[in-house]
């Protein structure tokens, strides 16, 4: 791809609470690529039902601008407005749900503990368990989740000198084998990182660990669990709201830019093809399943 300047407009960036705002922002945006001051507008995460995700599907100038990939983002409504639980599942769901945790506390003679994590000084060790759990992981592989560094250690330090920090250790029989870190504010927690040990996939730590921290969660009050960006099909499992999400790329008049959006464009459409194909064929579980065991591998 050529090197273009961009502007990046992150989640939370824009806000509109009227058409006419909308129609302004939009506007905004148009005399600034026609200016040349920048190459590409990229907009991350707007919910497609707000005034502005309308306005912005439809382009800055004509239909079908901003090559547009819609996602969904999933959230868990732990307790109502009246702060009483909200059950999720349904009864047949819930009773695998049991069978499952019973299996993972046999297997370890039920010597099982979740710790939690929520003050200043917990953070190091906190991230150190975390990032040697997800060193073992596909998450490692791809360099993603907690990592022992300079950005995870100021992240997770703001969050817990702000008393908003919640982080989970699920420990079985005396050893960490899944973690999972977030942020609690508003009566909303955000689901930012989690990951566990592939040697026991069998046993569905992580799951495990999820309906854990729900649970505590919703025994406090807290009203929702954001579960963040991406499309794990875990979190439709576990959801029961959900917004639905529009990235869009606007790009200007300049060769550069012009590549760079034919080419965003043909990645764009083959990327939708094959996921099409693979989740009409039932390869999609089997493919992520292979992939994750293959950079597993590599991290041994």
């Amino acid at each position: 791809m050529p090197l273009l300047k961009t502007l990046e407009i992150v989640n939370g960036g824009f806000v509109a609470d009227s058409a006419k705002v909308a129609q302004q922002q939009l506007l905004y945006l148009r005399d600034l690529l026609a200016s040349k001051e920048i190459d590409c507008i990229a907009v991350h995460h707007l919910h497609s039902d707000s005034e502005l995700g309308k306005a912005l599907s439809h382009g800055l100038n004509q239909a079908g601008e901003g090559n547009p990939v819609y996602t969904e983002h999933w959230y868990t409504e732990l307790t109502d407005a009246d702060g009483k639980p909200v059950i999720t599942n349904s009864s047949k769901t819930r009773g695998s749900f049991r069978r499952k945790d019973r299996k993972l506390e046999r297997h370890f003679d039920n010597k099982i503990q979740v710790v939690e994590f929520t003050e200043p000084h917990q953070v190091k060790p906190l991230i150190a368990a975390a990032s040697k759990i997800g060193d073992q992981s596909y998450q490692g592989g791809l360099g993603v989740g907690v990592r022992d560094n300079q950005h995870w250690q100021n992240i997770l330090g703001i969050l817990a000198n702000n008393g908003q920090l919640r982080g989970f250790l699920l420990q079985a029989d005396g050893n960490n084998i899944a973690y999972a870190v977030g942020g609690l504010c508003n009566s909303c927690f955000c689901y930012m990182a989690a990951s566990f040990l592939p040697a026991h996939r069998d046993i569905a730590p992580g799951g495990y660990l999820l309906r854990r921290i729900q649970e505590k969660l919703q025994a406090e009050g807290v009203r929702w669990f954001d579960f963040g960006f991406g499309d794990a099909s875990y979190k439709a499992l576990y959801g029961n709201k959900n917004n639905k999400e529009v990235t869009l790329h606007f790009y200007g008049k300049s060769v550069a830019a012009q590549a760079t959006r034919i080419a965003d464009g043909a990645t764009r459409i083959g990327k939708q093809w094959i996921r099409t194909l693979l989740v009409k064929s039932g390869l999609m579980t089997w493919t992520k399943r292979q992939w994750r065991r293959r950079l597993e591998q590599r991290n041994k």
